[in-house]
């Protein structure tokens, strides 16, 4: 647990005047990360300071602030060792009505402290998925208004504010479906081309399109977080190791260097003939997709992998590198809503965490 003495307490605790609306510390200005502070710079919301960044070696903090891009040569240049719960102290020791910590990292160590910075009384906003869809009794509260973690599913598209929405107006979920990787989509589209699944993949990780590690995205489990994380907003209670998850990853190739891996496209190729051929579903065209429904007896089922829909289905009917969800409720029971759009992208991600971190700002 994250130790902070009453006298730097961010918020009404605080007996230190109040001399801005927000003081803001940013973890992670990689790809994403660096994009959001391009739009501080531009927009610079009135009262908003950034008094802190770091990446996973080095951390730069000041009290004056980081004005315009002067974080990035100041940063470079520190020879402060990066640590978190130094700099969340230093962030609520500044003058401030709202205190602000954006991680914008992959990192579970970092999101570990998620929780503990909320009890703290700062406002989190992030993109990082593991503590949305961790352990239940150690995640954050994700009703809470200071948690904004709209990124964590689909990117910018507008798929968690629906579900807290039904959810708070009393509707019921009845079940939740959709193509939750852009990569999936990607390959699935390619393959439906005539392109062999393994040179598919070899094509989208050297165009950048997949992880470093192709494997977390054929594995299954950055879908089957989404799907924890969008069942929580409805008022599910699902853990990730409820999600039946069919990885596309070969076992024997499992723990291999990543070009050894990419190298073993026979053993890629029987895996996705494998896989598609004991896959659920009616139909010509094979995605690659997750669902979570609600039987009558109120059991949770869920499960991320391959299926086969007619091309006609919504679900199939996509732009490679898309997302797209359907959300069926008690009032939508025979028309569920859809969401479609782009689920993937550094500036599509950014500018929602932007967004989030100006209203957090601003509000």
């Amino acid at each position: 647990m994250l130790e902070l003495q009453p006298q730097i307490r961010p918020g009404p605790a605080s007996r230190q005047p109040l001399e801005q609306a927000a003081a803001m510390g940013l973890i992670g200005p990689g790809n994403v990360g660096s994009r959001v502070l391009a739009w501080l710079a531009r927009q610079q919301p009135e009262g908003a300071c950034l008094h802190a960044v770091s990446n996973s070696r080095r951390m730069v903090l000041s009290p004056t602030g980081l004005a315009g891009n002067s974080w990035r040569h100041r940063l470079n240049d520190s020879s402060r060792v990066a640590d978190v719960n130094e700099l969340a102290r230093f962030i609520a020791a500044q003058p401030a009505r709202r205190h602000l910590l954006v991680d914008v990292t992959a990192s579970p160590e970092v999101a570990a402290h998620h929780a503990e910075w909320l009890a703290d009384g700062f406002e989190v906003i992030t993109a990082n998925k593991w503590a949305a869809a961790g352990e239940l009794e150690f995640a954050p509260d994700l009703h809470s208004p200071r948690y904004r973690h709209a990124t964590t599913v689909g990117a910018g598209l507008p798929i968690l504010q629906t579900l807290r929405g039904l959810r708070q107006a009393g509707d019921c979920l009845l079940g939740i479906e959709g193509v939750l990787s852009g990569t999936m989509s990607f390959l699935t589209s390619q393959v439906a081309s005539g392109k062999p699944f393994s040179r598919a993949l070899v094509d989208a990780h050297a165009a950048g399109l997949t992880e470093p590690d192709p494997r977390l995205d054929l594995g299954g489990l950055d879908v089957a977080r989404k799907l924890v994380i969008a069942a929580r907003a409805a008022g599910l209670a699902l853990r990730l190791d409820e999600v039946d998850v069919d990885s596309l990853v070969p076992t024997a190739a499992a723990d291999l260097a990543v070009p050894a891996f990419l190298s073993r496209s026979d053993a890629l190729d029987a895996r996705w003939r494998e896989a598609a051929a004991g896959c659920p579903g009616r139909g010509a065209t094979v995605i690659h997709a997750g669902h979570v429904s609600v039987d009558e007896s109120g059991r949770v089922h869920a499960r991320v992998g391959l299926r086969r829909v007619p091309p006609e289905h919504p679900l199939a009917a996509i732009s490679p590198g898309d997302n797209i969800v359907s959300i069926r409720t008690a009032a939508y029971r025979d028309q569920p809503i859809w969401i479609r759009g782009p689920g993937a992208g550094a500036d599509i991600t950014a500018l929602q965490v932007w967004s989030e971190v100006r209203e957090a700002c601003c509000s």
